[in-house]
């Protein structure tokens, strides 16, 4: 499958898409694709694509779904930064934290 980089609204990479999977650019899974929106390893609401960049749907913080078992690929040279979008008032630019 080929890797999908993927961008915060604010224009900063955020990682890739492979097999429905949402990758960090140090090549570990931070989350996993369950429609639009992404989850962590524990099940928790992380983000969501929306018009082709990640944000955070502050309405969505307390929804979860199943977890899995975090795995490590190898990196992926990304852009440095594109430009930003605007989700609206209830979207923040996607930001992991581990």
């Amino acid at each position: 499958m080929n890797k999908l980089p993927l961008y915060s609204s604010s224009g900063h990479p955020a990682g890739y898409l492979d097999e429905g999977g949402l990758w960090n650019i140090q090549g570990r899974k931070i989350g996993q694709f369950h429609g639009s929106e992404v989850y962590n390893h524990r099940g928790k609401y992380i983000g969501e694509l929306r018009n082709g960049r990640l944000s955070l749907n502050l309405h969505k913080l307390d929804k979860k779904k199943s977890g899995f078992a975090p795995i490590k690929k190898p990196r992926l040279p990304f852009a440095p930064r594109v430009g930003p979008t605007s989700n609206g008032p209830n979207f923040h630019p996607f930001f992991h934290r581990p």
